[in-house]
């Protein structure tokens, strides 16, 4: 009896070092990758953090339940809410209410990395069923993933939600009961798991993520299905997935409307130019990605044909160290030498039992596959398909397979070592191993050496007391990036994906740099009338058209960070009332949820 208490607290001894590792390596570079003593980020922070600026200033000056449908300050005026990669109800956009933006920006993957770290320890442990030591393995190789960290890094902040994706999981797999644990009712406990994922899955449209909705809900998909390859098929994990998707639908409804009304009208019609031509560069290439990211090159051409798109570095970090691939040659090993000479029974029903799973995954696997294989006639049919033909890189829905590649290590560390003592020892190896490959990593890419230049937030950060006291100034002027929201300028060249990444849609193209004040010869705001984006019909204009000389009113709101008066579409109103129902009820349910764990009303729980 002493023994075991004495082994089982060897293991959590260990286990503990070995995440205070893992969690070191994550720390080490992060603040590499946002040093102190210096303003400089990554590139694409040029976009993120004034917006997430802007955010803060809206929302100290009329509220959080004012949504900010439209912004003065960037492409002389645009809609903001709807845009699809706005995140004014995020975590980093909370977070600037307590550290600086950048700090926000830090935070955010901080939170995002080692939450998904703990959640994927819970999942590996309670529903896969495995040992502490490969959950423990698990749960480090997510927190030191690439994708997440690399991704910050650069700036593309939206993709923190994939530290979500382990408690959705969590949430649509059924766990086993602990003994002497109140249990909710089935339907109660349904209906709570429904609401939560709606919330994950609303979280992430709000977040600027809603087209990483779909390869979220595949990755989810992936992790179902593999564990009922193992443990039989069941309806409820699928019928959570459903109900969670059609709630989070509905919570999501008040920003998806407007932005599928503006998304639409602007293709993003790259893919067939980046479709990898060489199956096997395209192989090395994916094994790098996701075992030894840094040995891919700063930029990468996918094809040799005209008009390629060259992919930066940060659109290949997907890495999980080579730490999966030595388990899975293990394995392959001690499955090649094992006894062939033992009797076996026949397989046949477990086979029957593994067909509707195992064809779910072979199809998930092979869909972002698909989406980055081809010829160019191949893309041209790939744009033709709603969802697919606003992705510009299908290499970012390799994101499909980080879970899985953990839950598959996490499985074969537990099919190789058996006993404790072996297990904690190579965990710890294993461990090691991935946080040493992260530390070694070059950071030269992500701090100035890549073919972007960084984008230096030191003005805005010096000046974040100013903004809290003043308040960022009426917009007044249209100019170039050089100047911004400190002067209260609306950037003009932009950059602003949803136009395209070079422009190409940009409609309103009467702006020019100077004065927004119209000379007494025109007749003009030079600023667009962001509400001509999303209902034209009703102002009868058309995107990109200009305010006139009798909006005056309306600019003078609108360039002093107020709402703009606007009659918003019949279809945007509904969108929002069902969207503000589906929030009450889910926090009905998730009060009633939490009263019924503790033991009223009685009839909601099974003792």
């Amino acid at each position: 009896m002493i023994d075991r208490k004495m082994s089982k607290r060897g293991v959590v001894v260990v286990s503990t070092a070995a995440l205070t590792l893992s969690t070191y390596a994550l720390f080490h570079v992060v603040l590499q990758l946002f040093p102190r003593n210096s303003g400089l980020i990554g590139f694409d922070y040029q976009y993120a953090l004034p917006y997430i600026v802007s955010g803060r200033n809206w929302f100290r000056v009329n509220g959080w339940l004012e949504p900010a449908y439209f912004t003065p300050a960037f492409c002389g005026g645009i809609p903001w809410f709807a845009n699809p990669l706005s995140m004014l109800y995020s975590m980093p956009q909370a977070l600037t209410f307590v550290v600086n933006p950048v700090a926000a920006f830090k935070w955010t993957l901080l939170i995002s990395a080692m939450g998904g770290a703990l959640t994927s320890f819970l999942l590996l442990r309670r529903v896969f069923l495995l040992s502490i030591q490969s959950a423990v393995l698990g749960a480090a190789l997510f927190e030191m993933n690439s994708f997440l960290i690399f991704r910050l890094a650069i700036g593309h902040v939206p993709y923190h939600v994939i530290g979500y994706l382990p408690f959705f999981c969590l949430l649509v797999l059924p766990t086993p009961e602990v003994p002497g644990r109140r249990r909710l009712d089935p339907i109660l406990n349904f209906v709570a798991r429904s609401v939560l994922g709606g919330l994950v899955l609303a979280v992430l449209v709000y977040s600027g993520a809603p087209n990483v909705v779909v390869p979220f809900l595949l990755a989810a998909t992936l992790i179902v299905a593999m564990r009922q390859i193992a443990s039989g098929v069941s309806v409820k994990p699928w019928l959570l997935i459903g109900t969670a998707s059609i709630w989070g639908g509905l919570l999501s409804l008040a920003k998806l409307v407007p932005a599928a009304k503006l998304a639409l009208d602007y293709p993003r019609p790259y893919l067939p130019a980046a479709l990898w031509d060489d199956p096997a560069r395209f192989v090395a290439t994916l094994l790098k990605a996701f075992f030894a990211p840094e040995l891919i090159t700063h930029l990468n051409m996918t094809n040799a044909r005209p008009g390629a798109i060259e992919i930066g570095m940060h659109e290949l970090e997907f890495g999980l160290s080579v730490v999966p691939l030595l388990l899975f040659a293990a394995l392959a090993v001690v499955w090649l030498r094992r006894d062939r000479s033992t009797p076996r029974r026949s397989a046949l029903h477990g086979v029957r039992a593994m067909l509707f799973p195992g064809c779910i995954a072979i199809l998930i696997i092979a869909l972002p596959l698909a989406g980055t294989l081809g010829s160019e006639g191949w893309g041209q049919i790939l744009v033709k398909v709603p969802i697919i033909n606003n992705t510009m890189l299908f290499e970012r829905w390799w994101m499909i397979y980080i879970l899985a590649l953990i839950a598959c290590s996490s499985l074969a560390f537990d099919r190789l070592f058996h006993s404790d003592a072996a297990r904690t020892a190579a965990m710890f190896v294993l461990i090691s191993i991935a946080a040493t490959q992260l530390l070694a990593r070059k950071l030269d890419y992500y701090r100035g050496a890549g073919p972007w230049q960084m984008y230096d937030s030191t003005p805005l950060l010096s000046n974040t007391g100013r903004i809290d006291n003043e308040g960022l100034p009426a917009v007044s002027l249209i100019d170039d990036e050089s100047k911004g929201l400190l002067d209260g300028v609306s950037t003009l060249p932009c950059y602003e994906p949803l136009f395209g990444y070079f422009r190409e849609w940009f409609p309103a193209k009467g702006l020019s740099a100077g004065r927004i004040e119209p000379t007494a010869s025109e007749s003009f705001f030079n600023l667009a009338d962001p509400r001509c984006y999303l209902d034209g019909e009703a102002h009868q204009c058309r995107p990109g058209d200009q305010f006139q000389r009798f909006d005056r009113s309306d600019v003078e709101q609108f360039i002093n960070w107020r709402p703009l008066p606007w009659r918003k579409p019949i279809q945007f109103v509904i969108a929002e009332r069902i969207t503000l129902v589906a929030l009450f009820a889910s926090l009905a349910v998730i009060a009633f949820t939490a009263a019924a764990q503790l033991g009223w009303p009685r009839r909601w729980r099974i003792n």
